[in-house]
């Protein structure tokens, strides 16, 4: 096992005492996110690899800190496995901005959608039930949405401006039918 200097930046603790610590780095992890750390140490003795996992660990002076996890195996020159290497960096100020962004968005009389970069539904605003009668919870677990909430009249306006939005060209804002929870348009 080997640890650079970064744990120091990271988490406060030297290299030696991260070393010392039982079942390092479980001890510093926020509690809700032991299971997660468990479950990336699990896949990367596996031999997977993951980027960009979000941690939070507590620093030695009691800070939360939000880490971005990514892991890779490691093989020797004869291509047998060796092990794995993890690396981390501190995204608090993203995960922060992210947050604060949620509140004000939450508060917006606009109906929002989030989108990860792989295209993936990451976040609903409550304002999606005021307009369509849907709670984002079952917009979150609809699927192919918000497809089956735009009246099929819309559905190619709907794609093209969102390949525009995919492929780069920003935000896009146009006006589809919304067929309602209850029927209605």
């Amino acid at each position: 096992r080997w640890i650079n200097r970064a744990a120091r930046y990271l988490t406060g603790y030297t290299e030696e005492q991260c070393l010392a610590m039982e079942e390092f780095p479980l001890p510093m992890v926020v509690a809700q996110d032991r299971d997660k750390c468990r479950e990336i140490n699990q896949s990367a003795m596996a031999g997977s690899s993951g980027n960009d996992v979000p941690v939070r660990i507590y620093s030695r002076n009691g800070d939360m800190v939000w880490l971005s996890v990514s892991w890779n195996p490691v093989y020797k020159d004869d291509g047998s496995y060796f092990g794995f290497r993890v690396s981390c960096r501190d995204v608090t100020e993203r995960m922060e901005a992210r947050s604060r962004l949620r509140i004000i968005s939450e508060h917006t009389y606009d109906w929002q959608s989030w989108y990860d970069l792989k295209g993936d539904l990451v976040w609903v605003n409550q304002a999606v039930e005021r307009i369509t009668g849907y709670p984002p919870e079952e917009c979150m677990n609809m699927a192919d949405y918000p497809c089956p909430l735009i009246d099929p009249r819309d559905l190619d306006l709907y794609h093209r401006h969102n390949d525009l939005a995919r492929h780069g060209a920003g935000r896009q804002e146009f006006a589809v039918r919304i067929r309602r929870k209850d029927n209605t348009l």
